[in-house]
């Protein structure tokens, strides 16, 4: 069941409740234990509805996260690329073209 039906099925449920406790109320406006314990009955329904939609809710936010943090896999040029092996003369090159102040340490006293 998807969230939008949960919620319509919440709110029929809901309109249920109300019109069945307006009904079932005496002269002093109070209903019977049993129609009472009928209308709680109705009331746990819709609070199992609303954690329902609720987690339901949760699960579509970690949904879109988790596809909005998914890395695109690399093609089969790319995977090679990446694990070619890196030459001695590609390394000296990228520390010869670094920055001076990232090569050396510094340390203080």
């Amino acid at each position: 069941m998807n969230l939008k039906e949960l919620m319509e099925k919440r709110t029929k449920a809901w309109d249920e409740a109300k019109a069945f406790a307006e009904s079932k109320k005496d002269e002093k406006g109070l209903m019977s234990d049993e129609d009472f314990r009928t209308y709680e009955d109705m009331e746990r329904t819709i609070e199992n509805y609303t954690r329902e939609i609720e987690r339901k809710k949760r699960e579509e936010e970690m949904d879109k996260s988790l596809v909005t943090h998914t890395l695109p896999r690399p093609n089969q040029e790319e995977t090679e690329s990446l694990n070619r092996p890196i030459m001695g003369s590609e390394i000296k090159s990228v520390i010869k073209s670094s920055p001076q102040k990232r090569r050396t340490r510094r340390i203080h006293s």
